[in-house]
């Protein structure tokens, strides 16, 4: 007996570019782009701990951090590095100032 798979049609978006244009990134709508959906990581450092180490964790402790005070934060797109930035105070929410960007390789 073979299983049958059904066949939704989806309608796709026209993109008015040559293969060329594609494949260099050019000729796709900008609306096309702003509307996927991405993930950007901030991260300040990190620390190894065995799990003793984690357990004895409790409120009022300090985890010490692989990175000093004045060390820029490393930004992430998706799990990949894209940049470093500097903690800034932004009223009463952090932010990041970006102060270096990946370049793209080619």
């Amino acid at each position: 007996m073979k299983n049958i798979i059904g066949v939704v049609p989806i309608d796709l978006p026209v993109l008015d570019a040559s293969p060329e244009q594609l494949e260099a990134g050019r000729g796709i709508s900008h609306a096309l782009l702003e509307s996927v959906p991405v993930s950007i990581e901030v991260r300040l450092g990190s620390r190894s701990l065995t799990l003793g180490e984690l357990m004895a964790v409790k409120e009022g402790s300090v985890l010490e951090l692989d990175r000093r005070v004045d060390q820029d934060v490393e930004l992430y797109l998706n799990r990949r590095l894209i940049g470093r930035g500097q903690i800034v105070a932004v009223e009463d929410n952090f932010g990041v100032r970006v102060t270096e960007l990946a370049q793209e390789k080619r």
